[in-house]
């Protein structure tokens, strides 16, 4: 989430043939219904078992 509260999901990069350019066009992400501060929203991942 941007600081401005603007979220965006970015989908896989369009290389450039015969570059080293690439491009990702952001979309604007859902705000699935939360009205809140975003950081008292963090979670930490679980740890992986091994």
């Amino acid at each position: 989430m941007d600081k401005d509260g603007e979220a965006h999901w970015f989908c896989a990069p369009d290389v450039a043939a015969f570059t080293d350019f690439w491009f990702s066009e952001p979309m604007l992400a859902p705000k699935f219904g939360y009205d809140g501060d975003w950081r008292q929203s963090l979670v930490e991942r679980p740890a992986v078992k091994s």
